[in-house]
């Protein structure tokens, strides 16, 4: 009897030994995938995070590409189409008339066309003469005031020519 009951404390001692390493084996393969499974949930959680910025900005930019069309046609409106820009040494002439100021104009070269969001350019020179005021006023008018033209001047020579002056202007006009 003696023999039994040291073969059953053996056999449950064995159990219990064996149960305790069965659970710690367990646990550890259990934790390394837990370990893999969060790494897996943070991995997916920052993709969502950066999906729902994605969504978020295409829905701001859906929302205000009306606006941005508005003002996209209000700048193209800004600058004339090519075949306008024909008018515009008739309508320097018709300020300088109005400064009485001599005037000469001529485009030089050719045109540069437009291309994606560039606008074209057609450079153009300018011979003026007049008294320093009226020169003055021209250019004033020319530079700063509002006109249908969108100019650049680029550079200018201003000389004293008999009892008047003469202004001799290399400008950039704009166009799409």
């Amino acid at each position: 009897m003696e023999k039994k009951f040291k073969k059953e404390i053996w056999i449950g001692v064995g159990a219990i030994l064996g149960s305790i390493i069965i659970f710690l084996i367990a646990s550890t393969f259990l934790s390394g995938r837990m370990a893999e499974m969060s790494q897996q949930i943070s991995s997916a959680r920052a993709t969502i995070a950066k999906r729902a910025e994605l969504l978020a900005n295409l829905a701001e930019i859906k929302n205000t590409s009306a606006e941005a069309a508005a003002y996209q046609q209000k700048m193209n409106n800004l600058l004339p189409p090519q075949e306008q820009l024909l008018n515009f040494p008739q309508a320097l002439s018709s300020l300088a008339a109005a400064h009485n100021v001599s005037f000469n104009f001529s485009f030089r070269g050719t045109p540069t066309l437009p291309q994606g969001s560039s606008a074209g350019i057609a450079v153009f020179s300018m011979d003026s003469s007049g008294s320093l005021d009226s020169l003055e006023l021209f250019l004033n008018d020319i530079e700063v005031k509002a006109t249908r033209f969108l100019i650049s001047i680029d550079g200018f020579d201003l000389s004293q020519s008999g009892a008047g002056y003469a202004l001799n202007i290399q400008g950039r006009a704009f166009f799409r």
